[in-house]
């Protein structure tokens, strides 16, 4: 299994590594640590099975590591879990990349049920996401991908969609970024059908960046909600996309 396998390989400093699960794995328990100790380069293979976290307290947590988070196949790979033990505002979530970590996300679906986010990127983390599925379902996430003091995040051909807490955003910003891309193919929806929460939100004065390219769609409360209320430092480039809600965007953005 997957824990016990990090558990007597997470000392071997190798150059590259590939992990791939041979069934449903259900080991994880608690927080389970990847970083450089195992390698500098790791690919996690889900290989079309599900890793399901068990408990409150099960999270991935990756430090100063370069990973890819894959699925080889025919069939997606699923991570799923209910991960509620954290600081969901700073940045803990089910899958979690700190400390300058480059992590890729690519043809897997994750879920997260509890009350901290299901992706998180902290401490200037660059994330690339392409054809996934990234969701939360609690109604009292502050965002389903959180972002704090991080350099890049790109999301492409992905729907990332949330139930998600007043003042918060489907992608909430909860520090700096340099730039964050919503790209081509990519579908950001806040199923909340309250008010006051967002697609995308800023929760402070940070320096970020975001662009929307053309192929996005933001939708949210289901067309009749705000899709992004920013200001101060934030700085928005809209190339193209299909919006669904109202806009609320600083003075110096591009349209």
């Amino acid at each position: 299994d997957l824990a016990t396998w990090i558990d007597e390989h997470g000392s071997a400093n190798l150059e590259k590594v590939s992990i791939k699960l041979l069934n449903d794995d259900t080991s994880i328990t608690e927080e389970l640590t990847i970083g450089t100790g195992l390698a500098k380069e790791i690919e996690l293979d889900l290989n079309g099975h599900t890793l399901t976290l068990q408990g409150g307290n099960a999270r991935l947590y990756f430090k100063r590591v370069n990973i890819t988070i894959t699925s080889s196949g025919s069939n997606k790979g699923t991570i799923t879990g209910n991960y509620d033990n954290g600081n969901k505002i700073k940045g803990d979530g089910l899958v979690t990349a700190d400390y300058d970590s480059i992590l890729k996300i690519e043809r897997v679906t994750i879920k997260n049920a509890g009350t901290c986010s299901t992706v998180a990127l902290c401490n200037g983390v660059t994330c690339t996401i392409d054809a996934a599925s990234i969701s939360g379902s609690s109604g009292e996430q502050a965002g389903t991908i959180t972002i704090n003091d991080s350099k890049a995040c790109t999301i492409t051909n992905t729907e990332v969609t949330g139930n998600i807490a007043p003042r918060y955003g489907t992608i909430t910003f909860t520090g700096s970024c340099s730039e964050c891309i919503i790209g081509e193919g990519a579908v950001i929806k806040n199923k909340n059908e309250n008010s006051g929460s967002y697609c995308v939100k800023v929760v402070d004065k940070y320096n970020v960046k975001i662009t929307v390219e053309k192929d996005a769609t933001l939708t949210a409360n289901t067309g009749s909600g705000t899709i992004m209320n920013t200001s101060g430092k934030v700085a928005v480039v809209i190339e193209g996309g299909t919006f669904n809600g109202c806009l609320f965007l600083p003075d110096n953005s591009q349209i």
